[in-house]
């Protein structure tokens, strides 16, 4: 009798270890006890209160099974079983169809023998693969566990009137613990959930009432309430249509039913029917990734070589149809459209994208409700007491039903416009298909300026969009025999990208400014117009037809035409023998005698590099050839030509020091990596590359200028200390848009000193 005590003490003195073992303590796994115990059926027998949980394992014949397998069973009480069928509205398990008792009996069981503290240790560290880790280094999100139901496939008929037969993933138990909370969540995260108090060890909504009842064969955990199989996400919107049918449609919107090899061989071993081809339901919403939100599986992480802990999850916010539909008619119903459902998929794809959720590892508890992100990681605050009018914990995450629609900052920004107007279709497709150009225009940390094209604006220019081939087609509109050419969606964001500037531009009737785009080049908004240096080339101005957007990262403004990028750089402009403008050709000539000059025909500046900003000051013809007369351009004679050293030793020595010191006069002329024009926004002290007679930099003093009519000219006080100013001349000759370049033609010389 001593012996007997003593064994059952020392038995309860393991189970309270085992119990309270910490956060950080290693636990080892669970190996299958001796015959000192009978299996878990035998377990469930001797004590009694299992009665209906043992029939319904007789009538699904799952005895022979249960009996030479190794699991984890959490056998609901006969009490358990009462309370639910009360709320089930039925007698007995014979009430239930064939299926669903296969579910409520299965659901329970898991694969693997493991007692609680090794079930708590598995959703603190999970025994995870070192790229499976959380943050800090452990698993402490690996917390469904595996069950050894699986569903049979789901019928469902998809937007398109296609039928797809939907293979089940197998369901999960969520275990929450207090190790699972542990510093990170609060107690009444479970309490919000599940309406129960949290007593620190639970599965779904029931609690472990006795946990390590030990089997020849396993490990019992006695919970108080039956836990039928979870549904996913997008199956617990389905069966609530009343609440979140709205949604659910937009969302399938992006739905794709991919083939399931597996899925259908699994049929094939299984099944002794028909056999259908078997798919998976997935949304392809986010970039180029799928989100599996209408799927059990999102990612199985093993213990020892068996697939049993779920550590990701998806946390799904989803507005009410009440809340959808008053949506609807604050923002899309002045645009044509009859209801939500008829809004096309680029125009709703960010407003489904923001509403679901998937961080690595972790889905959010009710108390991080007051400060959390969303789908497109936009930092929202929700207040679970007013805004949630729905909470469920599923089998992939939990849903959340809002009374309110998460707006996505797209919808608020500079791109607004291209998302609710139905003028701006094709913008909104390139937009779509290339990140970057989304990501310009809906930032909210930084503040641009769009000038937006409308689709008849893109017809004008003779693009237009073949349905069939999915690519745009353009055309020289002004050549009747031009031939088609296609070209895709990245191929126009990058023109569109050349239309986004940095910083916002105001009053664009009522002034000319510069204005630097993405593309590191410049446009001119003038009084109404714009152009960039493409257009420069072609003299001509494209016109502003209004604001289109005030979003809350910049504007947006309707356009006539194209801003087209430079193709002509400083060379072309003052030295190709050819595009060269003769306004210029003195200044040609001093490049060339200063050896700045390439020797080909295109006669291309060697000091200038093809990625850094240069303004170049040219001063006027006859500015030049007054100097040369009067003897004041360093290295020249009086007729123009380099001065001579007698004493020099060869004859290109003669000209050696000549030529040098009209180089570093040239030079001065260009100063690097500024852009300065004569709205005035650039002004000060600027280092040229050039030196003066002491072989000192010369820096160029510039002031004057501004963006309205009648501002003073834009001025120059060289660097030599004579006091002399310069002006930078009005007309086509000034502000000239080069590639990476600006060009000014001024009225006089630069003094070079002593």
């Amino acid at each position: 009798m001593v012996n007997m005590i003593t064994k059952k003490l020392s038995y309860v003195m393991l189970i309270g270890c085992l119990f309270f073992v910490s956060c950080d303590e290693e636990v080892d796994h669970y190996d299958v006890p001796d015959s000192e115990f009978g299996n878990i059926l035998a377990v469930l027998e001797g004590r009694g209160n299992f009665t209906q949980y043992l029939k319904g394992v007789e009538m699904l014949e799952l005895r022979d099974a249960l009996e030479s397998g190794s699991y984890t069973i959490f056998p609901p009480t006969d009490e358990a079983f009462d309370l639910y069928y009360k709320e089930k509205g039925i007698q007995s398990l014979e009430d239930l169809p064939k299926e669903e008792l296969k579910g409520v009996i299965r659901n329970h069981v898991v694969d693997n023998a493991l007692t609680w503290a090794t079930i708590m240790d598995m959703g603190h560290r999970g025994w995870l693969d070192e790229d499976e880790k959380g943050p800090n280094g452990d698993g402490a999100w690996g917390f469904r566990r595996r069950t050894i139901y699986k569903e049979p496939p789901v019928i469902e008929t998809g937007l398109d009137g296609e039928t797809y037969k939907l293979w089940q993933f197998a369901k999960f138990l969520p275990v929450m613990t207090y190790h699972y909370y542990c510093g990170l969540k609060e107690p009444a995260d479970y309490e919000f959930l599940y309406g129960r108090e949290y007593s620190g060890q639970h599965v779904a909504g029931a609690t472990i009432k006795e946990a390590d009842v030990r089997a020849s064969n396993g490990i019992v955990h006695i919970i108080d309430r039956v836990v039928p199989p979870l549904k996913n996400i997008d199956r617990v919107m389905g069966d609530n249509p009343e609440t979140f049918s709205v949604f659910r449609t937009l969302a399938d919107k992006f739905a794709e039913y991919d083939y399931s090899p597996e899925g259908t061989a699994e049929q094939l071993t299984n099944d002794t029917g028909r056999k259908d081809s078997l798919f998976v339901k997935m949304h392809y919403l986010n970039g180029n990734e799928f989100t599996f939100f209408a799927y059990d599986f999102i990612g199985v992480h093993t213990w020892d070589t068996q697939k049993s802990g779920e550590s990701k999850a998806y946390t799904a916010y989803v507005p009410t149809n009440e809340a959808l539909n008053k949506y609807f008619d604050e923002n899309f119903s002045q645009y044509g459209y009859t209801s939500i459902t008829d809004v096309p998929k680029n125009v709703i794809k960010p407003l489904i994208t923001n509403h679901i959720v998937h961080v690595f590892n972790s889905w959010t508890r009710p108390s991080e409700l007051d400060y959390c992100i969303s789908g497109l990681k936009y930092p929202i605050s929700i207040d679970k007491d007013k805004e949630i009018s729905f909470a469920e914990f599923c089998n992939n995450g939990v849903l959340y039903g809002l009374n309110r629609v998460l707006e996505p900052n797209s919808y608020k920004s500079v791109a607004a416009s291209i998302y609710f107007d139905p003028d701006y279709v094709y913008t909104l497709d390139i937009m779509s298909h290339d990140s970057s150009f989304e990501e310009v225009l809906t930032n909210a940390k930084g503040t641009v300026t769009y000038f937006s094209i409308p689709d008849a604006v893109f017809a004008d220019m003779g693009i237009t969009y073949d349905e069939d081939l999915e690519l745009y087609m353009e055309r020289d509109l002004t050549d009747p025999d031009s031939e088609v050419v296609y070209i895709t969606q990245s191929v126009l964001a990058a023109r569109l990208k050349f239309h986004v500037v940095d910083g916002q531009v105001l009053d664009h009737d009522q002034q000319r400014i510069f204005v630097r785009n993405t593309h590191d080049e410049y446009i001119c908004v003038d009084y109404g117009q714009a152009y960039a240096g493409g257009n420069f080339e072609r003299s001509e101005k494209i016109t502003i037809n209004g604001v289109d957007t005030k979003g809350n990262n910049g504007t947006a403004m309707n356009v006539s035409g194209r801003l087209l990028a430079p193709t002509w750089s400083t060379s072309s402009y003052i030295s190709d023998e050819e595009l060269g403008l003769d306004d210029y050709s003195e200044f040609r000539k001093l490049l060339a005698k200063a050896g700045l000059l390439s020797s080909n025909s295109y006669g291309q500046i060697s000091l200038m590099a093809n990625n850094r900003d240069y303004t170049v000051f040219v001063p006027t013809n006859a500015s030049i050839r007054d100097a040369i007369a009067a003897g004041e351009i360093p290295g020249l004679d009086t007729d123009g030509g380099l001065i001579v050293d007698p004493n020099a030793d060869s004859d290109e020595g003669k000209t050696e020091v000549a030529k040098r010191n009209l180089s570093n006069y040239v030079k001065s002329y260009f100063v690097e990596y500024e852009r300065i024009f004569t709205d005035g926004q650039n002004t000060g002290s600027f280092e040229t590359l050039g030196k003066d007679a002491e072989n000192k930099i010369v820096k160029l003093n510039i002031a004057g200028g501004g963006t309205l009519k009648g501002a003073s000219a834009l001025r120059i006080v060289d660097g030599a200390g004579s006091g002399n100013n310069i002006s930078v001349l009005p007309g086509n000759l000034s502000d000239v848009l080069a590639r990476r370049a600006t060009i000014h033609q001024i009225d006089g010389v630069l003094t070079w000193g002593n």
